[in-house]
């Protein structure tokens, strides 16, 4: 039996106590968000700058950090990315990650960095800083 029930709000443990799934003692309430602030200060003392990366300041950039793993489902993000293409031409989808297996020595494989451009200057997948030993290619259609 589980001794402490996670809630990732207070209201969601307010539902489970009114189900009484669990106890006021066994329940804890860790809030799934992000710290904007707290975010701004790690940015600012990051030693990788949009430019080491190859993104320029004017270029629009999304990220996406995890595992590559087919149940990750990254097609959906490419069609996402396609589709906004036309309407944000600098855009820049960053893909930060490891492989989804452990090698036999027990270890993850290594993580890579990738960067797909949508403008017509640089419109392929590129490794930034990667280990990676192939990278696939996004053209615009």
């Amino acid at each position: 039996m589980s001794q402490v029930i996670i809630n990732v709000s207070a209201s969601q443990e307010a539902e489970g106590l009114g189900l009484r799934l669990f106890t006021h003692d066994q329940s804890a309430v860790v809030v799934n968000g992000i710290d904007l602030d707290e975010m701004d200060r790690v940015i600012r003392q990051s030693a990788i700058r949009r430019e080491t990366l190859g993104i320029g300041p004017d270029d629009f950039v999304i990220g996406c950090v995890s595992r590559w793993d087919p149940v990750k489902r990254f097609e959906i993000l490419l069609q996402a990315v396609r589709q906004l293409a036309d309407r944000l031409p600098r855009l820049t989808l960053l893909l930060v990650g490891g492989g989804g297996e452990r090698h036999a020595s027990g270890a993850w494989s290594p993580s890579s960095v990738f960067k797909i451009r949508s403008s017509s200057r640089d419109s392929s997948a590129t490794p930034s800083g990667s280990t990676a030993s192939s990278t696939s290619t996004w053209r615009r259609r």
